[in-house]
């Protein structure tokens, strides 16, 4: 792609990366060293089942939208299973006293 205009000499010397030999600033800015390859810890999430008889209480480690309770099989959305978890937090602290 050929630039519409000319630049002059003494502001291609001043700015190289306008002239066009030179990579822009945002290409040659210094990179993050590469971090060291951790071993990545699998973080659970404690989900309660959905279904009113069950209730069963386990920590989930895959990484999908939907679970399986253990117990009864009821298949379940994660997202309700961990509300229904953080919802009977407060039942579970009482019940504990």
């Amino acid at each position: 792609m050929r630039a519409v205009f000319k630049l002059p000499a003494v502001t291609t010397k001043l700015l190289p990366s306008l002239g066009g030999r030179r990579n822009p600033r945002a290409a040659r800015r210094a990179r993050k060293p590469m971090q060291e390859n951790w071993v990545k810890a699998s973080r659970g999430r404690w989900l309660k089942c959905t279904y009113g008889k069950c209730g069963f209480e386990w920590e989930y480690f895959g990484g999908h939208s939907w679970a399986e309770c253990p117990t009864c099989h009821t298949t379940s959305k994660v997202a309700v299973a961990l509300r229904n978890f953080r919802q009977n937090a407060s039942f579970r602290q009482n019940a504990s006293e």
